[in-house]
């Protein structure tokens, strides 16, 4: 999962498809990526108080792993069956965010 913080005036569409060039090496353009849901959380530390309005995609797109690219701040890269995805989503974001599903 790539994510960013998007700024007011920006999609989560441009977002992830820079995000994927950036983190992975991976291009990709309006027409591979799915719009799959969205999750609203407050992140509380104190009295600072941050609320987040998140957007979910599913690629779709043939890479080849050798070439992926990876920066300093992916952990990991896993790919992930569609109808697997599918399923965790159907059951409240089930091991993709803790966060509640709307």
């Amino acid at each position: 999962m790539v994510s960013r913080i998007i700024t007011a005036g920006k999609f989560g569409f441009q977002a992830i498809i820079r995000e994927c060039r950036e983190e992975l090496g991976i291009e990709l353009d309006k027409n591979d990526i799915t719009f799959i849901g969205s999750v609203i959380s407050t992140n509380k530390k104190g009295d600072i108080i941050n609320n987040y309005f998140n957007e979910y995609y599913i690629a779709s797109k043939e890479v080849d792993e050798a070439k992926l690219q990876l920066q300093e701040e992916v952990s990991e890269v896993k790919w992930i069956d569609k109808d697997e995805i599918i399923d965790k989503i159907k059951d409240n974001y089930n091991g993709i965010t803790d966060k509640e599903g709307c």
